[in-house]
């Protein structure tokens, strides 16, 4: 019981955030801006893949119907 408290206290008092830190040390403009677009278009595709299986399994289910 104690986790499930400190849980719904965490989530009832998180604030949204706008950024984050990512350690960068010992790395030049020239390598972080390529490996962040890369990120970036990597995190779109895993977002996209997981909409278009939300939606195959949505009409998987419809289809059972």
């Amino acid at each position: 019981m104690p986790d499930e408290v400190f849980i719904y206290y965490l989530k009832k008092h998180s604030i949204p955030y706008k950024a984050f830190y990512i350690c960068t040390q010992d790395r030049s403009v020239v390598q972080i801006q390529p490996e962040a677009a890369l990120g970036e278009e990597i995190q779109e595709y895993l977002d996209n893949q997981q909409a278009i299986d939300s939606l195959q399994s949505l009409t998987r289910q419809l289809k059972i119907r």
